[in-house]
């Protein structure tokens, strides 16, 4: 469902596309809900109920609004993660560039800073990534199959490809943390502290993160396959 300043905003630009969308939420509309659509079945042989068909709507639009929410969710945490590390990156190598030319200064301490902020804009966005259709694709292949087509290999992919890696990532970064807590590793960036568990969290994060994302797409899709929604997921 659309709010007044939201709707006003798109019929002013007339797309939705980037971050915007993302923090709008999933612009596929629920077929019950466009008024261009009509149910099977209405106005003849196997008519539906008034009562039955608006159950259904709001049920669906409810369904919708979940999973706008969590892509909000997760769309923030990855703006705001750019926000943060994008410009740490920035100047540490500027700095580290300079302090090397011109200063001889080591820059062993400015290389971990930059990979581990590497690590967490890369880590925190890749749900954002998927969720948007960032990641790379085949396009040749892509762009020749149908929406339909489309919506059963997100679907498949989403058991076949994302459940099993982020599994991985979860279990294995899970543990990586939990032992780098045990023995009470030392953290370079964070001046010797004992901290270093808090920076392999970000592996188990991030995957549950790209999980979430995976399963946000994958239930757009089952709607989509089961007529009840307008475009497969991700949007192109």
């Amino acid at each position: 469902m659309w709010n007044p300043p939201l709707l006003l905003w798109y019929r002013s630009y007339g797309d939705l596309s980037g971050p915007h969308r993302c923090l709008a939420g999933y612009t596929g509309k629920i077929k019950s809900d466009s008024l261009d659509w009509v149910p099977d079945g209405v106005g003849g042989k196997g008519a539906q109920p008034i009562e039955t068909m608006n159950q259904e709507s709001t049920g669906l639009v409810s369904i919708q609004n979940i999973l706008n929410t969590i892509e909000r969710v997760i769309c923030f945490i990855s703006l705001a993660s750019a926000w943060v590390f994008i410009p740490i990156m920035i100047l540490v190598r500027s700095f580290d560039i300079v302090a090397r030319q011109f200063f001889s200064t080591p820059s062993n301490y400015f290389q971990f800073v930059e990979w581990r902020a590497f690590m967490f804009l890369v880590l925190l966005g890749l749900g954002h990534a998927y969720l948007s259709n960032a990641h790379v694709r085949i396009d040749i292949i892509h762009s020749h199959i149908t929406p339909r087509t489309r919506g059963w290999i997100e679907a498949a992919g989403f058991f076949l490809a994302i459940v099993p890696f982020c599994a991985v990532l979860i279990w294995y970064g899970g543990e990586f943390s939990y032992r780098a807590y045990e023995n009470g590793e030392r953290e370079v960036i964070a001046f010797g502290l004992p901290v270093r568990w808090m920076i392999n969290a970000i592996l188990p994060v991030g995957g549950l993160l790209l999980l979430i994302s995976g399963a946000v797409v994958f239930i757009r899709n089952v709607l989509f396959l089961l007529g009840r929604s307008g475009a497969p997921s991700p949007e192109v």
